[in-house]
This record gives C-alpha cells, sequence and structure tokens, in this order.
C-alpha cells in the first residue's frame, strides 16, 4: 500500500508537470474527430501498459516482502524446467515473471506501433522507447540479482529501475492525453477523458458481468454456509470480473459484422468505429489471461479450469457457431454462464460436487427464458441481422411457450435444495414465491407475445437471479 501511494503521487506530480510544459500546445488545435483518433487509440493503449507496470511493480513488491523471491532459485523458469510451481508462494514468483515477460512484450510492440501510427508526435515515441531500454535493463537486473542472492543494493537498484519505467510511461500517457484534447472547443466533450476509455468499459458489457459475479458470490457463501475468506471471496470475484470480460470482449470483436446490422447493438464500440476489432481483441485476451492467472496463482487449479471451461463454452462454442447456425444456440450456449456459480463452488471447496451441479442446472434453465423474452422484445433486429433466434425462426408464440416450459422446469429445479435437506423452511418459502412470480409472468407471456409482456419477464428475470441467489444464500 505504501508503495502504491508512492507511485500515485509521482505519478500526479508527473501529471501537473507534463500538461504545464504542454508540448502538444505548439501545433493548431485538431478540427475534427479522425485527426484525434490515432492520439485517442495512443491515451488507451500506453494508459493499459501503464496500468500493467503499476500492478507488475506491486507484484514484484509482493515477492519481495513475502519471502517468495526464495521460492525459484533458478532463471527464467523455477526449480530448473518448472513453469508453475505447486506452493502459493513459488506460484506468486512466476506470475511476478509471467506478468514481467507480458509488460515487456507489451511494451515493445506498443512502441512499433507509436512508430507507424501517423499524428503520433515524436515525443511520445522517444519516451516509450526509454521505457523499452530501461525495462531490457530490468529483466537483466532482475536475473543477476537473482544469481547473487538479492543483495540489498540490487533490490534497491531493482526497484528504482521499475519506478523509472513507470515514470517514462506516465510522461508518455500524459503527452498522448494533451494531443488527444488538443481540439477546437466543438470537439471538448468528445475528447473528454470518461469518453476516450468509455470503449473499453462497454465492451466487458457490466451488466452481464454484474450478474455472473452475483451468482459466483452466492455460490461462494453456499459452499462455505457463511462468509468466505476475504481473500479468496476477493480474488475469485476480480479473476471472475476479468475472465467474464475478456469473453464478453472478444463476442463483441466476432459479432462485429452482425453489430452493425442491428439498430440496438450499432453504438457499441467496434462498428460505431470508436475502437479497432484487433485493440478490442488485444484487450480480451489480456483481461482473459490476466484473469485466468489470478484464479490459478491465488485460488485454485479447479477454479481457474472451470473459467476457462465457461470461457470456451461462451466463445468458442456459442458465439463463433451456435448463435449464426441454430435456434436452439442459447439453450446449450447458455450453459456458458452456469460456470460462473461452479467457479465460486470450486473457490472455496476445490472440487465440483453434486450440490454444485444445482446453481449450474439453475442458470442453464433460467437462460432460454431470459434470452426468449428479450428475443421477443428485439425480434426485428434479429431477424435483420439474419440470427436465428428462436422467436424469428417459429414465431412468437411458440417461443413463449418454449419459454413457459424451461420457466416451469426451473420452478420445479428450486424445489431441490429443500427437498435434499441442504436448504430449510425461509429459503423455501422464497423460492416459491419467486418462481411463482416468474411463472405467471411467463404464463402471461404466452397467452399475450407481445413486447410489453416480453419486457416484463426479461426485466424480471434479472431481478429473479439476483434475489434467488441472495435467498439461497
Amino acid at each position: 500500500m505504501h508503495l502504491a501511494m508512492a507511485l500515485s503521487i509521482l505519478a500526479l506530480t508527473l501529471v501537473a508537470a507534463t500538461r504545464a510544459f504542454a508540448p502538444w500546445a505548439a501545433r493548431p488545435p485538431h478540427r475534427d474527430l479522425a485527426a484525434i483518433q490515432p492520439a485517442a487509440a495512443a491515451v488507451r493503449a500506453i494508459g493499459m501498459v501503464g496500468l500493467a507496470s503499476f500492478a507488475l511493480t506491486l507484484v514484484g513488491a509482493t515477492v519481495t516482502g513475502s519471502g517468495a523471491s526464495w521460492a525459484c532459485s533458478s532463471w527464467p523458469f523455477c526449480e530448473g524446467w518448472t513453469i508453475w510451481p505447486g506452493d502459493l508462494l513459488g506460484r506468486v514468483h512466476m506470475l511476478h515473471r509471467l506478468v514481467a515477460l507480458g509488460v515487456g512484450v507489451a511494451l515493445i510492440w506498443l512502441a512499433v506501433r507509436l512508430a507507424a501510427w501517423p499524428g503520433i508526435p515524436r515525443g511520445i515515441f522517444r519516451w516509450m522507447i526509454a521505457a523499452c531500454v530501461l525495462y531490457l535493463i530490468q529483466i537483466g537486473l532482475g536475473a543477476i540479482n537473482l544469481w547473487m542472492g538479492f543483495p540489498a543494493l540490487l533490490n534497491t537498484l531493482h526497484l528504482g529501475l521499475a519506478t523509472a519505467i513507470w515514470a517514462a510511461v506516465v510522461i508518455a500517457w500524459v503527452w498522448a492525453l494533451g494531443e488527444a484534447q488538443w481540439a477546437e472547443p466543438a470537439l471538448q466533450e468528445a475528447v473528454r477523458l470518461r469518453h476516450l476509455w468509455e470503449p473499453y468499459f462497454t465492451l466487458t458489457k457490466p451488466g452481464i458481468v454484474a450478474l455472473l459475479l452475483v451468482t459466483t458470490a452466492g455460490a461462494m457463501l453456499i459452499a462455505q454456509g457463511g462468509l468466505p475468506p476475504i481473500l479468496t471471496f476477493i480474488y475469485t470475484l476480480l479473476g471472475g470480473f476479468l475472465v467474464s470480460s475478456g469473453a464478453n470482449a472478444m463476442n463483441d470483436v466476432w459479432d462485429a459484422d452482425l453489430d452493425q446490422r442491428m439498430h440496438r447493438t450499432a453504438r457499441r464500440p467496434i462498428p460505431a468505429g470508436r475502437i479497432g476489432r484487433r485493440e478490442a481483441a488485444v484487450v480480451a485476451l489480456l483481461f482473459s489471461a490476466l484473469g485466468l492467472l489470478l484464479l490459478w496463482t491465488f485460488v485454485n487449479a479447479t477454479a481457474a479450469g472451470l473459467a476457462l471451461a465457461g470461457w470456451i463454452w461462451y466463445v468458442g462454442i456459442y458465439t463463433m457457431i451456435l448463435k449464426r447456425w441454430s435456434p436452439q444456440n442459447i439453450v446449450i450456449g447458455g450453459a456458458a454462464g452456469g460456470f460462473a456459480p461452479l467457479v465460486g463452488w470450486a473457490a472455496i471447496t476445490g472440487c465440483v460436487d453434486p450440490m454444485a451441479l444445482f446453481p449450474f442446472a439453475l442458470i442453464f434453465f433460467w437462460t432460454p427464458p431470459h434470452t426468449w423474452a428479450f428475443a421477443i422484445l428485439t425480434e426485428r433486429d434479429y431477424r435483420e441481422a439474419g440470427i436465428p433466434m428462436l422467436p424469428v425462426v417459429t414465431g412468437a408464440r411458440p417461443a413463449a411457450l418454449q419459454a413457459l416450459i424451461y420457466t416451469g422446469i426451473l420452478a420445479a429445479l428450486g424445489l431441490a435444495p429443500f427437498l435434499m435437506g441442504a436448504m430449510g423452511r425461509l429459503y423455501l418459502a422464497g423460492s416459491l414465491l419467486l418462481n411463482a412470480w416468474l411463472l405467471g409472468l411467463a404464463l402471461r407471456l404466452w397467452r399475450d407475445p407481445s413486447k410489453a409482456h416480453a419486457r416484463r419477464l426479461y426485466h424480471a428475470s434479472n431481478a429473479y437471479l439476483f434475489m434467488f441467489f441472495s435467498c439461497s444464500s
């Protein structure tokens, strides 16, 4: 925490100094958004690398402070050819090395990109080159530090170089931000910092991520029978957030052509041109990889494996195959959402036992009525894009009947924990009330498959999931 505050103070000082110097003011302000786009992309890319280098420095300090420095006595692998040790300290040490490898690759890639991007001042490029050179020296120093037994002087020099790299990246980022925001008054609103970062936030589909995290947290509380260990809870939710955000972003990358044809999704970052498809794919993969590393390092391999399986199911099976070819796309593909509570369960127990299959099945049977209600509501969009959602293929009433059937199965499934003796009467009362409410809305939609009833069922299903896991916990 002390180091994080010190790095933050240094960054704020550099921000103030660079903005006071204002090297971008030597040229006339930008007059159109197209001229701003290269600098805006540089702000996002340098910012991501900066956050990664900040995290890397903190992980390195954790390695030193926890005694994990001695967990791996060889370089670049751990204890001979071991890549991923079995003990926690060894995993923390190797996490530092893997993140260091990723940051190094990102720095070099970014320097090469900045050299090729039109409209990027040479000053930004030079600061990133300085960061790359310092980083290469830092890697060699890290290896020497290990071989010499971590003497105090080299430890201090290692941290000093990390701070210098952080400073160079911060200056490059502030310069790129100033360049992006140096525009005519009419463009000032479009180049505010929140608008420059908004594409990344929108790519993650925060509403979907929030629902997934609710199910993950609920499963952890059920498996623990109370509050789980706070660090396990935090790392599981953080890892789950990153993996699910990466999966959602990759979904946007793959479906960019479909999104462009639908009125509802045409304003998403990729079809609207606010972010490139390649940039979005890089962000998606980085988020996913970092989330899996966190789960594997600080939680357990089972939770990380289940998160990876959910990612593959959603991106590989649903997004790339089923969504475009089968009206049963959401039935099979919807199982991807069921992996979120499995991750939470495995984070506590280290395995997947029969009781863990209950929240998985709950999500599996909840997804079709939830999605088909939304598909009835937006049927025209799906039809114009050529996506074979069930209401497009069969019509609204048959789809509403299928939604009613799945809701009935969901209601019956809700009784299982009580009948198995895993839950008490309070759970039973809450489950009966919630399922009766959702079943009633599904019945109304079947009788009158109007958009108004579809909207009610769609919104109610979101609330149902949150309240059901709250009741179960």
